[in-house]
């Protein structure tokens, strides 16, 4: 459950990622949003998959819920479900 305590703690950018996820879409993510997150109880609903429009180092990994259909489809063919 997202709680105005953990919202205090991030910084915009990364609420409005967390935001789009909870919304049931992907959101592109690095190591930073990451961070912000993994501090907290959310990732135990949060999925985050290799980006696969990924250039270079920039934007790593999308996240999103385990039901969205992009994230679905990762982990079905990658065996994970």
């Amino acid at each position: 459950m997202i709680t105005e305590e953990i919202c205090k703690a991030m910084p915009d950018w990364a609420k409005e990622k967390l935001d789009k996820i909870m919304d049931g879409d992907v959101a592109v993510v690095g190591d930073a949003w990451l961070r912000h997150v993994e501090g907290t109880d959310l990732m135990d609903g949060i999925v985050s998959i290799p980006n696969p429009e990924r250039v270079g180092t920039k934007d790593p990994y999308l996240a999103g819920l385990p039901s969205n259909p992009q994230i679905k489809a990762y982990r079905v063919k990658m065996g994970l479900e």
